[in-house]
């Protein structure tokens, strides 16, 4: 979590919806060395390598959706 920088939320949630179908969230960090190793230990072994964010973030529940890094793309209408 100490790599986070921030979090946005965005789609039906954020637009304030009265049912939304779930919670999209746009996930902003930094790398470090460390981080770096894991990301291709991850890779190499199969595993999700932001998997760690989404523990940290939300545990195992469901109905949260990610992106990583996506804060150019979103655009507030």
């Amino acid at each position: 979590m100490r790599l986070v920088r921030e979090v946005y939320v965005f789609g039906s949630f954020a637009r304030g919806a009265p049912q939304p179908g779930d919670v999209d969230l746009n996930v902003e960090f930094d790398r470090d060395d460390r981080w770096s190793s894991e990301f291709v230990e991850a890779l190499s072994n199969g595993y999700d390598p932001r998997r760690v964010f989404r523990q940290a973030l939300v545990g195992r529940k469901r109905g949260v959706s990610f992106m990583f890094e996506g804060a150019g793309s979103l655009t507030s209408t």
